[in-house]
C-alpha cells in the first residue's frame, strides 16, 4: 500500500508542477544578468540537494540546461524564468524525498 501512496504523491506533485507552470510564470523578471545569476544559483543549489537525496527530477535538470543556454544567447528574461522553474521543481523533489523517507503510519 505504501508504494501506491508514494506513486499517488508523485503524480500529485507532477500535476501541481504542471499547474503552476500553466497558471503562473512566477514573479516578473527584469531580464538582467544579475537576476539570472541569483536565480540560477538558487536553482542549482536546490537541484544539488535533490540529487543528494536521490530524488532529482529530469525536468529540473533540463530546465537548468535550457536556462544556461538562454543566458548564453543573452535572453536573461527567459533564462531567469527557466531557472525559477528548475528551482520550483527541485524544491518539490526535496519535499517528495522527505515525505518518502518518513515511515508509513497508516493504520489498517
Amino acid at each position: 500500500m505504501h508504494s501506491i501512496q508514494s506513486h499517488l504523491f508523485v503524480v500529485t506533485l507532477l500535476g501541481a508542477t504542471l499547474l503552476l507552470g500553466a497558471c503562473a510564470s512566477g514573479p516578473e523578471t527584469s531580464g538582467s544578468k544579475t537576476e539570472f545569476d541569483h536565480a540560477y544559483a538558487a536553482a542549482q543549489n536546490s537541484f544539488d540537494r535533490s540529487e543528494s537525496l536521490e530524488h532529482a527530477w529530469t525536468t529540473a535538470e533540463e530546465a537548468l540546461k535550457e536556462a544556461k543556454e538562454a543566458a548564453a544567447a543573452g535572453d536573461y528574461r527567459k533564462a531567469t524564468e527557466l531557472a525559477n522553474e528548475a528551482n520550483e521543481q527541485s524544491e518539490l523533489a526535496i519535499e517528495q524525498a522527505e515525505r518518502e523517507s518518513q515511515p508509513d503510519m497508516t493504520l489498517y
